[in-house]
């Protein structure tokens, strides 16, 4: 798994790689809770490039979004399909809208 971070419109965005799962996702996680210690509350995670994602993966963005309630606002951008698979039997729409494209996601999210 890797992981880049560029800041848009106010919203941070993180482009996600690879694989994340139970050995990569502590490292993302790690990232994820220094930039909401740096203030960002809105967060894109651009998910083009995720080949797959476990129940640990799912954990960081939840993670993410009950840090950030009410504050702001996380949104999960471009799955591919056996990442959006992986989503909807999570039922990640509860906490997290998901977009086609991370520009689509950004322009939801500026403040």
């Amino acid at each position: 798994m890797e992981f880049r971070t560029v800041e848009d419109s106010g919203v941070l965005v993180i482009g996600v790689s690879g694989r994340l799962d139970s050995t990569t996702s502590p490292t993302l996680e790690k990232e994820v809770r220094r930039q909401l210690e740096a203030g960002h509350a809105r967060i894109v995670f651009d998910l083009a490039a995720l080949q797959y994602i476990s129940s640990a993966g799912l954990r960081v963005f939840i993670m993410a979004a009950r840090a950030i309630h009410g504050k702001g606002a996380v949104a999960l951008a471009a799955p591919t399909p056996n990442v959006q698979q992986v989503l909807d039997i999570a039922g990640v729409t509860a906490f997290a809208k998901i977009y086609s494209t991370a520009t689509e996601a950004v322009q939801a999210l500026k403040p």
